[in-house]
């Protein structure tokens, strides 16, 4: 009897998953050598009884998750992200610095990417803005945009892991491909599992999340409490564009809304000190 007939605790048991033990993913219950101590602080930071779901550790009395590292980023820092923009000669080229996959006994699971932009060509504030909203798209919001490529890259292309290209031009997409993630993304989860069915968990978009250090955006905001969100000073527009990942315009054309938005999803304790820190549905800066 297949697991959709099955009751739903069956149907999430962790222990139910096809690993592929030959796969380069790896399962990793103890921190690597020199995390040791950012560890500790991290744990210490959250309540002990949260542990449990944020750590796959080997003697852990529940079974909540199981946690995966890819292992070639470890090894070799020329692994790289390429997301290719409409209008722009060349894509813009990041350092895959690692990749983890979560499975929680929840029935969800996260495929993360941790990327590292340290080309100065292609450090602007609107390169940032670029990056992130291209670089998410795990597949076409809109039919057309796979002609018209106003919301979806040219192509994700990811190389350097076991000589193998996982490239994304969203070139194979036809009307009835909705809700399904890019090739590539169910490339490498299946080759860690191969008795899963994937289905997204918000929509065609990644969860990004951000650190960004420009000294001449943060001057603009420092010693102006109201920078952030007065709709007169044009620090307000870029940030709206950064927290809510709008590539190209504000999504939002309502001084009064546009205002309670950022006031709400903004943290500015620190914004004296040079930092501003931004969370959304889709995004944390």
């Amino acid at each position: 009897m297949g697991l959709e007939n099955q009751a739903f605790s069956d149907q999430v048991n962790l222990d139910n998953i096809q690993y592929n033990r030959n796969s380069h993913w790896e399962r990793s219950q103890k921190p690597d050598p020199g995390e040791e101590e950012s560890l500790y602080n991290e744990k210490n930071y959250y309540y002990t009884f949260v542990h449990n779901i944020l750590y796959d550790e080997e003697h852990s009395p529940l079974n909540l998750i199981h946690h995966f590292e890819r292992k070639e980023p470890k090894l070799s820092n020329h692994i790289y992200y390429y997301i290719k923009k409409k209008g722009r000669n060349n894509p813009y080229k990041l350092i895959v610095d690692a990749m983890n996959i979560n499975l929680y006994a929840t029935g969800v699971g996260f495929l993360s990417f941790y990327l590292k932009n340290e080309d100065c060509t292609q450090n602007s504030p609107e390169d940032i803005l670029a990056i992130n909203q291209y670089g998410r798209r795990i597949m076409p919001p809109f039919f057309n945009d796979t002609r018209l490529r106003n919301e979806i890259s040219e192509y994700i292309r990811i190389e350097g892991l076991n000589q193998t290209v996982y490239f994304e031009d969203f070139k194979s997409y036809t009307p009835y491909d909705s809700w399904q993630p890019s090739s590539s993304i169910k490339k490498l989860i299946c080759e860690l599992v191969t008795n899963l069915s994937i289905d997204p968990i918000i929509d065609d978009r990644m969860f990004v999340a951000t650190w960004y250090k420009n000294n001449q955006l943060s001057q603009q905001f420092t010693n102006n409490a109201k920078a952030y969100f007065d709709s007169q000073d044009p620090f307000s527009d870029y940030w709206y564009r950064f927290l809510f990942i709008d590539g190209s315009n504000a999504t939002c054309q309502n001084e009064k809304m546009k205002k309670e938005l950022l006031e709400e999803h903004t943290y500015y304790r620190w914004q004296q000190w040079s930092s501003l820190y931004g969370i959304s549905k889709y995004s944390l800066v």
